[in-house]
């Protein structure tokens, strides 16, 4: 599989422009803030903490900018993860992190690593935690109010965890076409391959599958459409910037945006040491735009 594409020495114009945006200079600024909540040592005191630091520490996993730094997400980075096989038991495992256990009390709890080598040993996982209720196995609500996200999906995605495997060892596979199957793949009977993936965490788990290899590293032309197609998150933060017209856009405009804000974070020299502590790619800013979508503190600073 290729390597991360890299954009250095592009859009520097278009980093200089960004810098006069006060949003935008609000935005990195506080992508700098969190990261000091995970980087510095001298912060290990919860006194030392901002406000804002102390509010994503506190859930870290729905709020943190940084996708690679989520706990959920990196108890299943070693190298007894999910994401370090190549098997159709991996992409059962990976199921069920971005499907039912991910930001829940029976992963964070356990410290399991999150690769399951059959359905029976998942079963057995399951059943310790049964008296502890279907939310700290499954957490309804991880990337959202999701329909039918429940932990009884467990069979179904054994059962299409091998057609998912399969079709991620095809030559041609794509990271689009991948994303696609995940939210609107189904079976001969017409009913969904992976019930509770839609479009959002259909691409969260393609976004796992691409750092892990299992999937080729679009461009960022690709993970800009697929931040107009979401229609989510990173389009809000896009408008919270005034990057974006919250009247009317078209899908160009969102793309540039994008485009133009990874640029500019790429440019950027105070942002520079961030990149050196987190992993800094087209998908990181993707990320970071849907939690400050939903963050408050640029509305408090303006009072």
């Amino acid at each position: 599989m290729d390597s991360p594409p890299t954009t250095s020495n592009q859009g520097v114009s278009t980093s200089l422009r960004l810098s006069q945006n006060t949003h935008v200079v609000f935005f990195r600024d506080w992508l700098i803030e969190i990261a000091k909540a995970f980087i510095e040592p001298s912060l290990s005191h919860q006194n030392n903490y901002t406000s804002e630091q102390s509010r994503v520490l506190e859930d870290p996993d729905s709020s943190c900018p940084f996708r690679e730094l989520a706990p959920s997400r990196r108890q299943v980075l070693g190298p007894d993860g999910p994401f370090a096989h190549c098997s159709r038991e991996a992409a059962f495992s990976a199921l069920l992190f971005r499907g039912i256990l991910f930001n829940t009390g029976a992963l964070h709890e356990s410290g399991h690593s999150g690769f399951f080598k059959s359905f029976e040993a998942w079963s057995q996982f399951k059943a310790q935690y049964v008296h502890r209720g279907e939310q700290f196995i499954c957490n309804p609500c991880a990337y959202g109010v999701t329909k039918g996200r429940t932990s009884m999906n467990d069979k179904q995605f054994w059962i299409a965890s091998n057609i998912l495997h399969e079709k991620l060892m095809e030559p041609d596979v794509s990271f689009t076409s991948i994303w696609k199957f995940i939210a609107y793949g189904k079976d001969d009977k017409k009913k969904k391959l992976f019930p509770s993936f839609g479009d959002l965490s259909a691409y969260l788990l393609t976004v796992d599958f691409t750092y892990a290899y299992r999937v080729p590293w679009p461009s960022l032309d690709e993970v800009a459409n697929a931040v107009a197609v979401l229609h989510k998150g990173a389009l809000h933060g896009l408008q919270k910037m005034h990057l974006v017209s919250t009247d009317y856009f078209q899908t160009e405009d969102v793309e540039e945006s994008f485009k133009m804000l990874y640029h500019f974070l790429e440019n950027d020299e105070k942002f520079a040491a961030v990149k050196g502590i987190a992993v800094f790619d087209f998908f990181m800013v993707e990320h970071a735009l849907c939690k400050f979508s939903k963050d408050r503190v640029y509305e408090k600073s303006m009072v």
